[in-house]
């Protein structure tokens, strides 16, 4: 079929051709709702919408892993500037919205996989993951972990071209936070753990120890969707906040 954009109006454009234009041209734009161009059904979030119902499969995200949990990446480089990505407006409440690289955790993943993969994917760098720097679970008993990482390549420039993940992203001084306001943020979590981190008020706890290597093991189990493993998530965290000090964990 051909197609017209929904946000500019540009025409002749095929599924796949109007799949990749929304994601470059569009990206930091609140589209009107309405149906879709291509299928037309009215869904809450259009971009949302034709990104993973349309275009090319390979491209869409994938289902949502049977068990729910998000890794966050506190990326710090050498020379103290931390990697800040800015999020299209589709998944950043309709306007784009600078926050860390973050996401859910696939299926199959540790949560330190999901925090590289989400680096590379919102930010375009490589990174290591360096130490713990939060674990928190909210009101629905789901888990969080912020991570601290630093880049593979320290010259590493972020992406600067949109796609789906992220508007681009940028190495930044704690200092040049202070230019944003709350409202340019998705969240303003960077700037209350960049400052923290760069203080060291904020320390990173290991991530190589057999309690916290024994909790990643059973997340990943059950992102697969193995349901043996529910009974061993409540002893495994159990052990992990015996083993690490209290103020890594949080409510939230």
């Amino acid at each position: 079929g051909v197609f017209s954009c929904p946000g500019c109006g540009l025409e002749e454009l095929s599924e796949n051709a109007l799949h990749l234009h929304m994601q470059l041209h569009h990206s930091v734009d609140i589209l009107k709702e309405g149906p879709c161009p291509i299928c037309g059904k009215k869904d809450g979030n259009l971009a949302v919408h034709v990104h993973n119902d349309h275009g090319p499969p390979e491209e869409r995200e994938p289902p949502h892993a049977p068990f729910q949990t998000f890794s966050w990446c506190v990326c710090r480089r050498r020379d103290g500037r931390f990697l800040l990505v800015n999020e299209p407006a589709g998944i950043s409440g309709g306007r784009p919205g600078f926050w860390l690289p973050a996401g859910r955790v696939d299926r199959g993943e540790s949560l330190q996989e999901a925090c590289v993969r989400e680096a590379l994917e919102e930010a375009g760098v490589r990174v290591r993951v360096t130490g713990l720097l939060r674990l928190m679970v909210d009101g629905h008993g789901t888990l969080r972990a912020i991570f601290l990482a630093e880049p593979e390549d320290p010259t590493a420039e972020p992406k600067s071209l949109p796609d789906w993940e992220s508007v681009g992203a940028m190495w930044v001084d704690v200092k040049e936070l202070k230019k944003l306001k709350e409202s340019d943020y998705r969240h303003p979590d960077p700037a209350e753990l960049y400052p923290q981190v760069a203080s060291g008020r904020l320390k990173p706890e290991p991530v190589d120890t057999k309690d916290f290597q024994s909790l990643e093991d059973v997340v990943r189990r059950l992102t697969l969707g193995d349901l043996s493993a529910e009974p061993e998530l409540n002893r495994a965290w159990r052990r992990v906040q015996k083993s690490y000090p209290a103020g890594l964990f949080q409510r939230g």
